[in-house]
């Protein structure tokens, strides 16, 4: 993970300011309001459940949004995806490891790090699921975590083909 954290510090100071944002680092005051203004609604459970399980329409990833945030530099999105290819399938397997043993110590840490993996290529919907898993875990409701994994792991099969296809776009 320290590889990553690395790689991604270093493009985010070559980028500079063009990298704006990361959605998953928002922080929150003590009124519970993020920096933003917006104070998030609570979660109501009911329905929950068919909710995760329900397939999305269509992955939470915009090309678009990305490249804004990279201030249209495509030499830099090739970095960022073929970064997130060479790191991803490590990440999976781990979180498919640990969910399988309910070792949520590791479900956390590999939910956050697919969280912010995700958040840094605009990939909304897929930094949700994956920092949905992370919440399951810290609050130990190990039962959940199956559920909550397949959704995730839908999204991958949405997202993947999305990011070599913006890969091969920004190449070429």
């Amino acid at each position: 993970m320290a590889d990553i954290v690395r790689e991604v510090s270093r493009i985010k100071l070559r980028a500079g300011p063009r990298l704006k944002g990361n959605p998953a680092r928002r922080k929150t005051s003590r009124s519970g309001a993020g920096m933003d203004g917006h104070n998030p609604k609570s979660i109501r459970t009911e329905g929950l459940q068919g909710e995760i399980s329900a397939p999305a329409p269509a992955a939470g990833f915009s090309i678009s949004a990305l490249l804004d945030r990279l201030d249209q530099d495509r030499e830099l999105l090739k970095e960022l995806i073929e970064i997130f290819r060479q790191e991803f399938p490590r990440y999976k397997s781990e979180v498919q490891d640990a969910v399988a043993k309910r070792d949520l110590k590791r479900v956390s840490a590999s939910g956050h790090a697919l969280k912010g993996m995700f958040a840094n290529l605009a990939a909304e919907r897929a930094a949700e699921l994956a920092g949905h898993l992370e919440r399951l875990a810290k609050n130990a409701d190990s039962e959940s975590l199956p559920v909550a994994l397949k959704a995730l792991e839908d999204e991958f099969s949405t997202l993947l083909p999305m990011l070599d296809s913006s890969l091969v776009e920004a190449r070429g």
